[in-house]
């Protein structure tokens, strides 16, 4: 654990600040792109679901990007 931390260290002192800033960017299009997905995952599976257990799909009010977005980072938090 602490090898893997020098060898990080290493690599991050011999690059630039352009691949810090494409680091960053590649994360940041990976946060906006699974946001979407859970957005279009729930709102597409939620009223099947509730349907299916009995329920009354009517009532249901989609995600917004946002919504979903603050999803994705509470996950990401919780499991890494």
């Amino acid at each position: 654990m602490i090898g893997g931390g020098i060898k990080l260290q290493k690599i991050f002192n011999k690059s630039n600040s352009s691949d810090i800033i494409g680091i960053f960017l590649i994360t940041l299009v990976l946060f906006l792109l699974r946001a979407y997905i859970v957005q279009v995952t729930y709102n597409l599976m939620w009223p099947k679901i509730v349907s299916n257990a009995g329920g009354d799909p009517s009532q249901f009010t989609p995600i917004t990007f946002y919504e979903s977005l603050m999803i994705v980072f509470l996950f990401s938090f919780l499991f890494r």
